[in-house]
């Protein structure tokens, strides 16, 4: 029995050692404590960006530099840190389980350029605009310049800036070039640490560009330049909701369908397309309403004065784009003037019409009737150009004129 006894001590004893060996061995964790401070005077820097990888775990320096990563698998780890008008810096680190493993960082400061344009618009007429390139980073900016076109020359094409702004201008030859619209580029390489930055400014030539970028053609009619096509600036809204608050341009596109607004432009209602101003019915307009700097809503009296100079029997005729792409069989038209009008047709109040066959197109002037305003009308088979009166919360397309040059 006693023998029986000391077997089943034994077999117990030996089934307890084995369970006690399965039980996984407890991973004890450690952290990552670290300080970033400034290469240069050695003081904290807020607000560094770190990244603990691979875990993809994020967080930011205290006013004391410091940051704090726990409960860490032991590993090995990358930190990254980085802040703006620093060059960021990157740290292999080996976790070990309950220990706190230090990292110090010393930034090093950083160039970073400012450019002060990002489109240059020359227009019909300029040939020569500035822009400037400022350093608001903490280390000297050293920069280099090259164009995409021949006919665009900067100077200086590349230059060295602690703390001060260098004005740049950008010139254009224009010798050789069409009238149409001409597009380049300027590209601007800053050595920013070990890497190259390259930032754009981009050079449009023979045209307008409107607040949303969009670069329209134009054209010369007499002594009037008037936009080739129609303005197409703003957010669509459907059609029905009224355009209200003037902080933001709103505009329908016919059908409802942006891709007729990329065609024939936007449709606006009259208080809209002014943007609150008064009637104007000036022998040259005023109004810029919704219009580019350096152009304004045509009057009844400019409209008046490009029929004339094109013959009014005929006007139609010459300001028409021809053929029946866009306008319905029948179309009378040869766009002898460039004007291209095409036919976007209107919003009437309740619902869209007349796309193929008419064009209206608003004029800053107010009708006789009370909330009736005038437009140019155009139909595809007459040889004229027509000024009824519409009411205001139709919508129709709109032409900008150019302002007269400043004495």
């Amino acid at each position: 029995m006693r023998t029986t006894k000391r077997i089943l001590i034994l077999v117990f004893s030996i089934i307890g050692f084995s369970l006690n060996q399965c039980k996984t061995e407890e991973i004890l964790p450690g952290e990552i404590s670290g300080e970033v401070d400034d290469r240069e005077n050695s003081l904290p820097l807020q607000e560094v960006t770190v990244i603990l990888n691979p875990l993809n775990d994020t967080t930011t320096t205290e006013s004391d530099g410091k940051f704090l990563f726990e409960n860490l698998i032991p590993g090995f780890y990358e930190i990254q840190v980085s802040k703006l008008a620093y060059e960021s810096e990157t740290k292999r680190v080996e976790v070990i389980p309950e220990k706190t493993t230090p990292l110090y960082f010393f930034l090093k400061g950083a160039p970073i350029p400012k450019i002060s344009e990002k489109n240059l618009d020359f227009g019909l007429d300029s040939t020569i605009k500035l822009f400037t390139i400022s350093n608001i980073g903490k280390d000297t900016l050293k920069y280099s310049i090259i164009t995409n076109q021949n006919w665009i020359t900067v100077f200086p094409f590349s230059g060295e800036i602690i703390d001060e702004t260098e004005t740049l201008t950008v010139s254009i030859n224009k010798t050789g070039l069409s009238n149409n619209i001409q597009k380049g580029e300027i590209q601007i390489s800053s050595v920013i640490g070990d890497e190259i930055q390259k930032d754009i400014v981009n050079v449009f030539v023979n045209g307008v560009m409107d607040r949303d970028l969009n670069y329209y053609e134009v054209v010369k009619i007499g002594t009037q330049t008037w936009m080739a096509e129609n303005l197409n600036v703003g957010i669509m809204i459907p059609g029905g909701v009224e355009q209200t608050d003037f902080q933001i341009i709103k505009k329908y596109c016919y059908n409802n369908d942006d891709r007729n607004c990329k065609i024939f432009g936007g449709l606006y209602q009259w208080s809209e397309m002014m943007q609150g101003a008064k009637s104007d019915s000036g022998n040259i307009g005023t109004t810029r309403g919704i219009c580019p700097v350096g152009w304004h809503v045509p009057t009844v009296k400019e409209w008046n004065t490009l029929a004339s100079y094109l013959d009014e029997t005929v006007a139609g005729v010459k300001l028409k784009e021809a053929g029946i792409t866009h306008w319905k069989a029948g179309n009378v038209a040869t766009n002898e003037s460039g004007f291209t009008a095409l036919p976007g047709g209107i919003w009437d109040g309740s619902i869209f019409d007349l796309i193929t066959s008419h064009e209206y197109i608003w004029t800053a002037t107010a009708g006789q009737q009370l909330g009736f305003n005038y437009t140019a009308k155009f139909e595809y088979n007459s040889e004229k150009v027509f000024l009824p009166e519409f009411r205001g919360n139709q919508a129709t397309a709109v032409r900008c004129i150019m302002d007269p040059p400043k004495k």
